[in-house]
């Protein structure tokens, strides 16, 4: 326990704490950017249908199709992408650990405001 005493062990626990958190931060900020972008996304491809809808001229099919499958790959897109979530079988490493990798916690579910948007935009293309 002679490391503990020495002169700059408070410095370098200090230096580990400030980076740990700086990262810890960084990997939040981007999280939320990347949600944030993923929710644009969604509305825009929303407003777009809905404009589709709205509209008196013919329909396109063939782009309301498209629109509905990008819609569609949006919402089934919750689940995070392999590179960034190991399985929850697997078990945790350190070298996951550093890599940047979450374990997933169960099945990921959509709140009640993702099922409300499912709902609306069925009914709107099922009229």
């Amino acid at each position: 326990m002679s490391f503990i005493r020495h002169p700059y062990f408070p410095h370098i626990l200090y230096g580990m704490a400030l980076t740990s958190v700086s990262m810890n931060l960084t990997s939040q900020r981007k999280s939320t950017e990347d949600e944030r972008n993923r929710m644009n996304a969604r509305i825009s491809i929303l407003e777009s249908i809905k404009q589709q809808l709205e509209s008196p001229d013919a329909l396109s099919t063939d782009e309301l199709e498209r629109l509905k499958n990008l819609a569609k790959k949006q919402y089934e897109g919750m689940e995070a992408t392999s590179e960034t979530v190991i399985d929850s079988k697997d078990e945790v490493k350190w070298s996951n650990i550093f890599r940047g990798k979450k374990p997933v916690e169960g099945d990921t579910t959509m709140n009640k405001y993702e099922k409300q948007d499912i709902e609306t935009l069925q009914k709107e293309l099922s009229k």
